[in-house]
């Protein structure tokens, strides 16, 4: 796995303060086969890895800030070690260099605002990858209706042989979306950014609703409309 790799693990455990969360309870589907016979298997997940700063009345005076943070960048998905390193290197930069500014939400919004357009423009001028045959298709369908994650859980039971293909995908379709969300006016006065941050960012940017306890499986495997409690 990704995260155990000891050159990446020591690399985060000097440079950043690292905490997990799980959002939900991982979804598992068990089939009964009627004879005696059972086959349970976890649903393929999604991670976000965000980078983020105390604050506290001003940039300046974080260090003694309280719960309170402001999201510096966000890595969607996953990414091969070398890419999801380069990643995390390019966010401790950008702290270094907006930690003391007062303005540092603004300056923020305007760095994302700018990668999107810089990954945009060097997707359209090479190939955004398509990994697994239909994920840029699948990657269409919300704008039709139909959710992005019921194809995506049945494609991406994605292993290790997988990952430079899922990370190429990550990189040039989902990480312009991530940009784009962090480039919007944040909220003043969000007393955690990253919480309030992570619903948009599964939803619009991973597929996943948070909200939805089928997870947009419902029309497809018990009937019924999507969203259904």
């Amino acid at each position: 796995m990704l995260f155990s790799d000891n050159d990446l693990a020591a690399y985060m455990s000097k440079n950043f303060e690292c905490a997990w969360q799980e959002l939900r309870p991982v979804p598992k589907a068990r089939i009964d086969f009627g004879n005696g016979r059972v086959l349970v298997r976890t649903l393929a997940g999604n991670v976000a890895t965000w980078i983020c700063m105390p604050t506290g009345l001003s940039a300046s005076e974080s260090a003694t800030a309280s719960e309170a943070n402001v999201a510096i960048d966000v890595i969607p998905a996953l990414f091969t070690r070398e890419q999801y390193q380069a990643r995390l290197e390019a966010a401790h930069a950008l702290h270094a260099a907006v930690r003391d500014l007062d303005g540092a939400t603004t300056v923020l919004t305007d760095w994302h605002r700018q990668r999107a357009a810089l990954t945009r423009k060097r997707t359209a001028h090479g190939t955004a990858g398509d990994p697994h045959g239909k994920k840029l298709a699948a990657f269409a369908l919300p704008q039709r209706g139909t959710p992005f994650l019921a194809k995506a859980m049945v494609e991406s039971s994605v292993k290790q042989s997988f990952l430079v293909e899922d990370s190429a995908y990550n990189q040039t379709v989902r990480s312009p979306q991530a940009h784009a969300l962090l480039a919007l006016p944040r909220e003043r006065d969000a007393a955690n950014e990253v919480a309030s941050l992570t619903p948009k960012l599964y939803k619009q940017v991973l597929g996943v609703d948070l909200d939805d306890p089928y997870l947009g499986l419902a029309p497809y495997v018990i009937g019924g409309e999507i969203g259904r409690h």
